[in-house]
């Protein structure tokens, strides 16, 4: 098969993978706690006019800066708020990232390394996990991506690349305000991986254009972080990074995380263990991957990149207390870089990872509509806020035992108000009060409420029923909206 480049050929590769990762995002409701708090925020950010400081239901939201907010508060303003322009920017940002890994596996070992680099990244089953979600993790790779090519190409130069050296810089002050210090792995992969003999360390230090490049990077970082310090007197960078990264890196968050010493010990495979899934079908060739490179012992200075680009990004979170799959996705471009350059030099054909990755992409195509058309029918909150923007205006709402972030995106579709999380006698006082309100009660308390509830009081309540399937918890839910409407 040619596989040779063209410039057609790249943005057709491009549009298809944007195509792929687009296949069931408008017909998902939002999923998980992550995704509604990104989606929530992006809308009040809009609404409010403050672009410094994101908010959750009229309380700051320190856990991310800002970077993907803006990309998707402008992706709702093209197009209109919905999931499918909410998840946009991730799904860009997973195709940008193949797009590339062509180009730097075409520069590192010709055509088909860059084919085959962009196409394992692409359909491997975390990225098309990530690339059809409105969080930040693909985002992040992106600029990881930008960052680990720029860094090898100024290390190739003969003499220093300015616009590699700004690449390599900017990269690391957009990936920060996407989700913080973990954006900066690739310089560490710079000081340890770039090691030159002292003679050099000058020619080192001019081509890396340090006094340039760390002024790019102060402007980036500070033409948000000094305003959002000031505006949040230090409450982004002691919550933000005291709370979301140190907190997450020695304890547990969200429920996530090992809650002894032996739970944390017993943890400690885990990105070894859950790479070959989330990388596959690229994780097939891993074995023969290593003992390729451990029969030639003397990398080269694009192998000796990727390891550490590999190990470091391994090594940190393996370290780190709160532990997920997806942690791993900035470590893939150099994982598939590294696994393409190896197979192109070593002379084997293309047809079985072509074949391998056709099939991922099928069958991704696949599950994700029939995963979107479950996830319209079972997830709950969607269903019972779908008319909400013709509720009366102003219309109160409050919930109890179920308080997922999706029932505020949803309730606030109208840009209604905050929603209100009561316990049940709070919420049985709630709905007296005078004027529209809406309660989101479990069956049980529902029951409870009706038996007790003197509807002489407020006729006429609307009733919406729902069982499904609450995704957070890993478990099924029967829930009743209470709703009266004067």
């Amino acid at each position: 098969m040619e596989m040779r480049w063209t410039l057609g050929r790249w943005l057709g590769f491009g549009i298809l993978v944007l195509g792929l990762n687009l296949i069931g995002v408008g017909t998902l409701p939002l999923v998980d706690r992550d995704e509604p708090r990104f989606a929530e925020a992006t809308r009040e950010m809009r609404a409010s006019g403050d672009w410094i400081i994101p908010m959750f239901n009229g309380a700051p939201r320190y856990d991310k800066p800002p970077m993907l907010y803006w990309l998707q508060a402008l992706s709702t303003f093209v197009f209109g708020e919905s999931e499918w322009s909410l998840r946009l920017p991730s799904a860009m940002a997973g195709a940008g990232v193949a797009c590339l890994l062509v180009l730097w596996g075409r520069r590192a070992a010709g055509d088909p390394a860059g084919w085959m680099a962009g196409s394992l990244f692409a359909t491997s089953l975390q990225v098309a996990v990530h690339s059809r979600l409105a969080v930040a993790d693909m985002l992040l790779t992106f600029w990881v991506a930008v960052a680990a090519w720029a860094a090898w190409e100024v290390g190739q130069a003969e003499e220093g690349s300015l616009t590699w050296g700004l690449a390599f810089w900017s990269a690391l002050g957009f990936g920060f305000l996407t989700k913080g210090p973990v954006a900066w792995i690739p310089a560490a992969v710079v000081l340890v991986a770039d090691r030159v003999p002292q003679s050099s360390h000058r020619k080192r230090i001019r081509s890396w254009h340090l006094g340039l490049g760390l002024s790019v990077l102060l402007v980036i970082l500070g033409g948000w972080g000094i305003p959002a310090l000031i505006q949040s007197r230090g409450d982004f960078l002691s919550l933000g990074l005291g709370r979301h990264v140190i907190q997450r890196f020695v304890g547990s968050l969200d429920g996530h995380g090992s809650g002894s010493i032996a739970d944390y010990l017993l943890k400690l495979p885990y990105f070894g263990l859950t790479v070959w899934p989330s990388f596959f079908p690229g994780s097939i060739w891993i074995p023969w991957f290593l003992r390729a490179v451990w029969r030639q012992r003397n990398f080269d200075p694009l192998l000796r990149h990727c390891f550490w680009g590999l190990g470091l990004t391994f090594g940190v979170f393996t370290l780190c207390n709160t532990k997920l799959p997806h942690y791993l996705l900035p470590a893939f471009p150099w994982m598939a870089v590294a696994l393409a350059v190896v197979w192109a030099r070593s002379g084997r054909p293309a047809g079985p990872w072509l074949r391998w990755c056709g099939l991922a992409g099928a069958s991704t195509a696949i599950l994700a509509m029939v995963s979107a058309e479950m996830g319209r029918q079972t997830l709950p909150a969607r269903v019972l806020f779908e008319d909400v923007r013709y509720w009366p205006v102003g219309t109160s709402v409050a919930t109890t035992e179920f308080r997922e972030p999706s029932v505020v995106w949803y309730a606030r579709a109208a840009e209604g108000p905050n929603v209100e999380f009561l316990e049940f006698g709070d919420a049985v006082e709630f709905l007296k009060r005078p004027g529209p309100r809406a309660c989101l009660f479990q069956e049980a308390e529902f029951e409870s409420w009706r038996r007790d509830a003197d509807l002489s009081l407020r006729p006429s309540p609307i009733f919406c029923r729902f069982s499904g399937w609450n995704p957070v918890h890993g478990r099924r839910v029967n829930l009743v909206l209470v709703r009266f409407i004067e």
